[in-house]
C-alpha cells in the first residue's frame, strides 16, 4: 500500500517527534520502548553494544534515548563486550574453529574493540588450541591416505582461508606426519 512503508502501528516514521517538545515523558517512553526491544534481543543470545546500537538506530529510536538505554542494560551487566567475545570466541573453537586472525575479523564485525577480541582469543584461543584445532580440521577433511605434496598445499591453503596463521597450519600438518608411517 502507498503511503504505509517503513511506518509501524501506533508510531510514526521516524520518532525523533517526541524528542522536539522537549518532553521529558517522551524520551522516557522512547527509553523504554528501547530498553524492551533490547531485552527482546538479549533473550536470545548476548550481543554487543554496537548490535543493540544498530537496531535501535533502524528502529528510528533517538540516540539519546538508545544512550540511556545501553547505559542503563550495562549497569545491570546484560551488555558487556568483553564477557560477549570470550562467550563467542569459546563457541566458534568448539563448533566450526577459526584462526586468530578470523576471530578477531569476525569479532571486528560484532563491533568490539580490537583490544578486548584481541583479549578474548588469547584467553581462549592459545596457539595450542589452535594448532589442535586445525589439526582438527585437517583430519576431518583429509580421507586418511597418505599426503602428497599437492594435497598438503591444498590443506595449507585451506588452513589459512580459515584465519590460521602459516606456523599454525604447517604445525597441524606435521601432526599428521607420524601417522602416515
Amino acid at each position: 500500500m502507498p503511503g504505509r512503508q517503513g511506518r509501524r502501528p501506533g508510531g510514526s516514521k521516524n520518532n525523533n517527534s517526541l524528542l522536539e517538545t522537549g518532553d521529558g515523558a517522551g524520551l522516557a517512553q522512547e527509553t523504554e520502548r528501547a530498553l524492551s526491544c533490547c531485552l527482546r534481543l538479549l533473550d536470545y543470545r548476548l550481543r554487543t553494544e554496537q548490535e543493540l546500537r544498530r537496531t535501535l538506530r533502524r528502529r528510528g529510536i533517538s540516540d539519546q534515548a538508545a544512550d540511556r538505554c545501553l547505559a542503563r542494560l550495562a549497569t545491570l551487566g546484560l551488555v558487556n563486550d568483553r564477557e560477549f567475545a570470550g562467550s563467542w570466541v569459546r563457541s566458534r573453537m568448539q563448533g566450526s574453529p577459526l584462526g586468530y586472525q578470523a576471530l578477531l575479523a569476525r569479532l571486528a564485525r560484532f563491533g568490539v574493540a580490537q583490544e578486548t577480541a584481541r583479549e578474548a582469543a588469547a584467553i581462549w584461543c592459545p596457539e595450542a588450541a589452535q594448532i589442535e584445532a586445525a589439526a582438527a580440521l585437517v583430519r576431518k577433511r583429509w580421507g586418511g591416505e597418505r599426503l602428497e605434496a599437492k594435497q598438503r598445499a591444498r590443506l595449507m591453503r585451506f588452513l589459512i582461508g580459515r584465519g590460521f596463521p602459516y606456523s599454525v597450519a604447517r604445525q597441524a600438518l606435521e601432526h599428521l606426519e607420524p601417522e602416515q608411517a
